[in-house]
């Protein structure tokens, strides 16, 4: 007997629905973190923060806006910044998550329900006694009896059944060239009385990616976009002292497509009714051949006929036999099957979320002596409750068939609060500018990534096999079954992370020559499957010029990922480009 259950493909089917439809907002992890917005903090790998000045002050440190800015002024200002983020083309290697597709599967029989003369009706006693070839009717109709119970009996047997076969342990993966466009804006006051205004639009998430192979299915499609607008006020002090808050709103938005294999372990069941009401062509893939082979030695003349036809289903013989099968294992007592299910399934899906959020962002600046600048910024955690769609379909071998899931989620997760300190020092009449920021991420703290699919109200249907003779209702019962508390945590094992920024500004009458360098610590564990991550390297450059008001900026900043300290292992070193050119104006 074949793998008769879908049961226990829904119960887990959830668990990694549910991990997949989170990827979108890991954009904020290491790799996908986008903490270069404006073109300063571009060329200084974000090592801006004591010395932010000018419109951007607004996003990396609202207190400072009330001081002047690099030329000396009290202005008001606006910059608009276009980013490009470009990841080379790249090839890796993973541990493979398809582990194959196994059921041992069995028949539970009630003998009380037994009819054994309903089953010798069926075949023909004069064929089963000619079978025989026993002229004593007694004899011949006693050794029939044992036959038919040997037919019964064979419907206790346990049947293994290989539904898909495992990867290799290794398998491979490569992405292509990713390009993606961010627009920014900045825009501040001057400051008057102490009080500053000003207020930022930046995208400190965005990416769409392509991952392709067989290492690359747990991703394969991915687009994400995180927008913030972020008005701000600061009150400075005596040119010497500022405090500054701005309040975040943000729109985020994402959609995946990708593959995963769910682990399987347990037992599911399909009762009597629903094995015999399946049509034949699906039937016929559920039972053991030697059941054929059985029943044409005891002269059943559709199996003897079937056989003749070679199984093909289109023969009206065929036809014929699944049909008076299906009288006699109902004559057998059948009551119930029971598989057991081991290995992986797969599962394509399709699945997006949106939604809008609010947190805050809090600083202050002390002027120390008459060179030197220490300050300290605080984003909050912000927290989205996103709505969204999933569409699924779920490969579970060619028997069972596959079953289509629509339906509706909500995905609530925590984006992680982060404390910055910096010192900057200037140096040379204020011509040469140093900065050191120490940036601590607290990404094991919040509820990371909580999903909860409608399946209550969800559609279910079975588009192939055993699965499309079964109702929506029954597949919403089995989905029903599923123990929502074992859900995995894709953020599970993540760690607070430090990063460690230096940056260095020269400062001339019209022109700005900028430069940095990046330590940045990865969240995710380096032994698990999920977003491929690792620690970052970066180096900046970049240049600004100040022309009749205007300011005109190009910079670029490259981070090196230590692949082969990731699971995800590459012969090449990982790559992240940021380019970034800008035009302000002072006014």
């Amino acid at each position: 007997m074949k793998n008769f259950s879908p049961l226990y493909y829904f119960k887990k089917l959830k668990k990694r629905h549910l991990i997949a439809l989170s990827l979108p907002l890991l954009s904020y992890a290491n790799g996908f973190k986008i903490q270069e917005q404006s073109l300063n903090g571009t060329a200084l790998g974000s090592a801006y923060v004591a010395g932010a000045r000018g419109a951007d002050a607004s996003f990396y440190n609202p207190a400072n806006m009330g001081f002047t800015n690099d030329w000396g002024e009290n202005r008001s200002e606006f910059e608009m910044t276009t980013t490009v983020i470009n990841i080379p083309a790249f090839s890796f290697k993973v541990p493979t998550t398809n582990q194959g597709l196994y059921s041992v599967t069995s028949l539970e029989i009630d003998k009380s329900q037994q009819n054994i003369l309903g089953i010798i009706n069926t075949i023909g006693l004069g064929n089963i006694l000619k079978a025989l070839g026993n002229t004593a009717a007694t004899n011949g109709l006693q050794q029939a009896f044992n036959r038919v119970q040997g037919l019964m009996n064979l419907t206790n047997q346990k049947v293994v059944t290989l539904a898909s076969s495992p990867d290799t342990q290794i398998v491979n993966g490569w992405t292509g060239t990713t390009n993606f466009v961010l627009p920014k804006f900045f825009y501040k006051t001057r400051t008057h009385n102490g009080f500053t205004f000003g207020g930022s639009f930046t995208a400190p998430s965005g990416l769409g990616m392509k991952w392709n192979g067989k290492g690359g299915e747990f991703l394969h499609d991915v687009f994400i976009m995180m927008v913030e607008l972020a008005p701000s006020m600061s009150y400075t002090v005596n040119k010497r002292f500022s405090v500054g808050v701005g309040l975040r709103g943000l729109y985020a938005t994402g959609s995946f497509n990708n593959t995963v294999y769910v682990p399987l372990e347990g037992t599911s069941v399909l009762s009597a009714e629903q094995i015999l009401n399946l049509p034949n062509n699906v039937f016929a893939d559920q039972v053991p051949s030697n059941m054929m082979t059985l029943l044409g030695n005891i002269g059943y003349q559709p199996a003897l006929n079937c056989q003749k036809a070679g199984g093909d289903m289109s023969d009206q013989s065929c036809q014929e036999f699944y049909n008076g099968l299906k009288k006699i294992m109902g004559y057998s007592g059948l009551v119930k099957a029971s598989a057991n299910l081991y290995g992986t399934t797969q599962v394509v899906q399709k699945s997006n979320g949106q939604g809008v959020s609010g947190g805050y962002r809090v600083g202050s600046s002390l002027r120390i002596f008459d060179h030197g600048m220490f300050s300290v910024v605080y984003n909050s955690s912000v927290t989205f409750n996103m709505k969204g769609d999933l569409v699924a379909i779920t490969e579970l071998g060619p028997s069972l068939g596959s079953v289509l899931t629509k339906g509706s989620l909500n995905i609530n997760v925590s984006l992680p609060q982060t404390l910055s300190l910096a010192y900057a020092h200037q140096f040379f009449k204020d011509h040469l500018r140093i900065e050191g920021v120490f940036e601590r991420t607290f990404w094991s703290q919040g509820n990371k990534f909580l999903v909860t699919p409608d399946f209550a109200n969800a559609t279910y249907k079975g588009l192939s096999g055993t699965v499309a003779s079964l109702d929506s209702e029954t597949l919403k019962k089995m989905v029903g079954l599923a123990n929502f508390k074992s859900v995995m945590n894709m953020g599970a094992g993540w760690r607070d992370t430090n990063t460690f920024r230096l940056g260095v500004t020269y400062m001339g009458k019209s022109l700005r020559l900028m430069g940095a360098f990046n330590y940045d610590q990865a969240p995710s564990p380096q032994d698990a499957i999920g977003i491929p991550d690792s620690n970052g390297y970066t180096v900046a450059l970049g240049t600004k010029y100040n022309f009749r008001g205007f300011d005109l900026g190009v910079a670029g900043s490259f981070t090196f990922k230590s692949n082969r300290s990731s699971l995800y292992q590459s012969p090449t070193i990982g790559q992240l480009r940021i380019f970034s050119a800008s035009l302000g104006y002072r006014w």
